[in-house]
């Protein structure tokens, strides 16, 4: 039975198609030459059923033909195909962070109290996560000097080295985490002036 509706949805969908074509084309001669097609695509949809009856080997011999059709995949084929995804997507991993790297800069050098700043993207590659997930991301950041603003002046030996405040750092990692819905722990901001 279910053969039954399958065979009246084709021909149902056939002739409709059919309709439709003919709606779409003006009157001239591609109009007759498509409604020789389509009339040999309804009369073929018409007849497939008496056909299937009185030789059920003709579907196996038409997927044999089809199956004869596709292009065969070498083992070297598979294996350059393989080399070339992973190549893709280290290069696609690569732009990603770039750009990643990119707007956080641009995010975090807009903010008031940053001069310069780097940043370094870390991609999780776990497993199971997902394909552009980060892991975590690396700030380094120059304070700019408040030129209006007169520093203490320290005698000794211990001269301190001018850091981040914490109000700035706060304020980085919350913009940072905020824009990227990462976790404050995922994000760490360190003054160049301490890495050299």
């Amino acid at each position: 039975m279910t053969w039954l509706m399958y065979w009246i949805k084709t021909l149902i969908m056939i002739v409709l198609f059919a309709a439709f074509l003919e709606l779409l084309l003006p009157t001239s001669n591609m109009q007759r030459f498509v409604r020789l097609v389509m009339g040999l695509l309804i009369m073929m949809a018409i007849i497939s059923p008496v056909i299937e009856l009185v030789n059920p080997n003709t579907a196996q011999h038409s997927l044999d033909v089809i199956e004869a059709w596709k292009p065969k995949v070498s083992e070297a084929n598979n294996e350059q195909i393989t080399a070339a995804v992973i190549e893709r997507t280290r290069l696609t991993r690569e732009v990603y962070t770039h750009d990643i790297a990119r707007h956080i800069a641009s995010v975090v050098k807009a903010l008031e109290g940053v001069e310069e700043v780097n940043v370094v993207v870390t991609l999780a590659n776990k497993p199971n996560s997902q394909t552009g997930e980060l892991e975590k991301i690396l700030l380094y950041i120059t304070p700019s000097i408040d030129k209006n603003k007169i520093s203490t002046v320290t005698i000794g030996k211990d001269i301190p080295i001018t850091g981040i405040s914490p109000e700035l750092q706060s304020k980085v990692i919350r913009t940072v985490a905020g824009l990227y819905q990462l976790r404050p722990e995922q994000i760490e901001v360190v003054s160049m002036k301490e890495t050299k």
